[in-house]
């Protein structure tokens, strides 16, 4: 009990232990009733036939030289105990491929008691149609088969297990939002509006979002403390300074044009907004003396 505790696997055992004696059962009720290669007909198509395989299932190398008894016999050994290794170690909740175990460890013990008592296999389950006859089997046989059955069977539900398990994270991950950090990469839009609700800039004008690094030194301390904290989808207005949003008053950011340079219909007024562009239309400065960068007029 003490073993079976630890390793409730081993409980299979019993399945196991089920298809030996089902297995010996029918192999013994054949050998005292029936001649060699006598037959009783049980459909158009399946006859119970006494037939001996000194090979192995389904009488692969059926007509070797005899050394295939031992060579059967020491395979189906080592999977015995390879088998019951996997059935200790395995979960008692993985019911299927415990039973998958258990129905090819006792069809292994099956034929490998013929072969150490008869030096062959009895076989009796024979298909045929017509002029075409499938190698004749046994109970053993048919627990081996349904076994790697239920292997491949149990592969293919851990595969769709795994992959349903691996989109629920990922859909999972997906859903949460993460907010705004130093050192996080944003990519977002904005608009500058002054105090009368003239757009000083824009991202939308041309639809092209800003992109950059949280803390790279892009953005002035007071626009980045607007970001930080913020998440995907989020849309916020905030008010700034002139200082918080462009930094401190530069000397260098002041340029003295004379104002004939410029077309009459500009009016020389504080607050006038002048953009400065390319010959391809691509913009170059774009000044507003309430944001202290100004264009001054003489």
């Amino acid at each position: 009990m003490k073993l079976l505790n630890k390793f409730p696997g081993l409980l299979f055992l019993l399945l196991s232990l089920v298809v030996v004696l089902f297995d010996q059962g029918t192999k013994i009720w054949i050998i005292n009733n029936l001649a060699l290669y006598q037959d009783i007909n049980v459909l158009p198509v399946f006859d119970i036939t006494y037939v001996r395989n000194h090979g192995a299932a389904f009488s692969f190398l059926s007509d070797a030289g005899g050394w295939q008894r031992w060579f059967f016999t020491i395979i189906a050994i080592v999977i015995s105990v390879l088998l019951t290794f996997w059935m200790a170690k395995t979960p008692i909740k993985q019911k299927l491929l415990l039973t998958a175990y258990a129905l090819i460890l006792g069809g292994a013990i099956g034929n490998v008691a013929d072969r150490m008592m008869y030096g062959y296999v009895v076989d009796f389950l024979h298909f045929y149609y017509d002029s075409w006859h499938f190698p004749a089997f046994n109970i053993a046989d048919v627990a081996i088969s349904c076994g790697a059955a239920l292997l491949i069977l149990e592969a293919f539900i851990d595969f769709n297990q795994s992959k349903k398990t691996t989109t629920a994270k990922n859909t999972k991950l997906g859903s949460v939002k993460m907010k705004i950090e130093t050192g996080h990469e944003v990519v977002f839009h904005f608009s500058i509006k002054l105090s009368d609700d003239s757009v000083a800039d824009s991202t939308k004008v041309n639809n092209k979002p800003a992109k950059l690094t949280i803390g790279d030194g892009n953005l002035t301390p007071g626009f980045e403390a607007c970001l930080i904290g913020l998440e995907k989808g989020d849309e916020k207005s905030f008010t700034l300074q002139p200082e918080e949003a462009f930094g401190e008053p530069n000397p260098d950011n002041i340029y003295y044009l004379d104002r004939d340079k410029f077309g009459s219909d500009i009016p020389a007024e504080v607050g006038t907004i002048v953009a400065f562009t390319q010959p391809d239309g691509a913009e170059l400065l774009r000044h507003d003396t309430r944001s202290r960068r100004s264009v001054s007029y003489s």
